[in-house]
């Protein structure tokens, strides 16, 4: 179903009349990964913050950075690179984790419930949390809010316009049931245009990985674990090894708040 620019997700088996799910578990529900997993890719993932946050330096002077859906990785990299950094996450336990982790003090809200004043940023990140929400247009509505004048919006999301959907279908990795709208380049520039962004570039973007993680997606789309594969990686100290790649199925949008 199209709303707002983007196609509702087929998967989300919320009736009409049910409940959304509160802030807290639709955060637990992406943890559709394993946890031996995820914190091997810890390390890996610092290369992949360092390399969104030079992105937002390229275009974007170092001031007042909000991140919303943080887990405080990017946020305490930004602070380090002298942001004045500010991070929400409705989820307790991952807040306390970016504590204990990063030293990093998150507010444990939404973006309505914190309600800051207009104008309060010069930078607002939403890195995979549009899909996530009741109502994408609604929060880059508040966002706009709290930007200032110039100010930029950077939204990264699935990227529902790829060959690996086209060719995976239901085995495509970001169909989860917790994702609940999908966009492609050209939905999500018009989504944001019609809340009143002037969208400097919607981009196809890539990450690094892990040969692990990899080879946990392989496993992912067989649908079995692959034993042999695990264990020849192992054998030959390739897990560890991190590269670059792009398979076109994420974009990051790139847009402000009109000056006037």
């Amino acid at each position: 179903m199209r709303r707002a620019g983007a196609i509702r997700s087929p998967t989300t088996r919320r009736g009409r009349h049910a409940p959304p799910p509160t802030p807290s578990a639709t955060v637990r529900a992406t943890l559709q990964y394993r946890p031996d997993l995820e914190e091997a890719e810890r390390a890996v993932r610092d290369r992949f913050w360092r390399e969104r946050l030079a992105r937002i330096e390229r275009v974007a002077a170092r001031g007042r950075l909000l991140e919303i859906g943080s887990d405080g990785q990017f946020l305490r990299l930004a602070a380090a690179s002298g942001w004045s950094v500010t991070g929400l996450q409705p989820d307790a336990a991952t807040c306390a984790d970016a504590a204990a982790r990063f030293g990093l003090e998150l507010q444990p809200v939404t973006l309505g419930e914190a309600a800051f004043p207009d104008a309060s940023f010069d930078v607002v990140a939403l890195f995979h949390v549009i899909e996530h929400v009741p109502s994408p247009r609604a929060l880059c509505r508040e966002v706009l809010r709290v930007l200032r004048p110039g100010g930029a919006l950077f939204a990264e999301t699935p990227n529902v316009d790829t060959l690996w959907f086209r060719v995976l279908g239901p085995r495509w990795r970001q169909l989860i049931p917790d994702h609940y709208w999908f966009f492609s380049p050209t939905t999500l520039c018009g989504m944001l245009t019609r809340v009143g962004y002037a969208v400097d570039r919607v981009e196809r973007v890539g990450k690094a990985v892990s040969v692990r993680l990899l080879a946990n997606r392989l496993e992912r789309i067989a649908r079995m674990r692959l034993p042999l594969l695990s264990k020849s990686l192992a054998w030959l100290g390739l897990n560890d090894r991190v590269v670059w790649i792009n398979p076109g199925d994420i974009v990051l949008a790139t847009a402000r708040r009109p000056p006037h």
